[in-house]
């Protein structure tokens, strides 16, 4: 029969523990609704500290070859591929106008004046 008040024992804690937090919440909730500005405030502050963490120390990198290691193999492979087949990009674009005429003159006059861009460069 020991084991059964172990198990007792166990459940009392676990009620306890269950009661405790949940005087933690009552006393979190009846708390901000006596001071909700402060409560904004708070969570304002907050806000605007993970903004600044974020904004100075965040880095995006959206590179394929920065998640490989130096020394892979996959990584050397892409090297040579890239060397061979060269990088690629897409743009795209969206034109709205009331005519679709327009969209489409538009759309050709800056499909040539990119690709001229592009032959200059080369």
């Amino acid at each position: 029969m020991s084991g059964g008040s172990n198990a007792d024992a166990a459940g009392g804690s676990q009620s306890k523990a269950n009661n405790v937090l949940r005087k933690v919440i009552v006393w979190l909730v009846e708390g901000a609704a006596a001071r909700p500005f402060t409560v904004l405030f708070t969570a304002l502050l907050f806000l605007f500290a993970s903004g600044y963490v974020v904004k100075t120390r965040l880095e995006i990198r959206t590179d394929l070859k920065e998640l490989l290691p130096r020394d892979s193999p996959g990584f050397r492979a892409f090297e040579h591929q890239l060397g061979r087949v060269g990088g690629g990009t897409s743009l795209i674009v969206l034109a709205e106008s009331p005519s679709e005429e327009a969209n489409h003159a538009f759309i050709d006059t800056l499909y040539s004046r990119i690709t001229s861009e592009m032959e200059k460069a080369k």
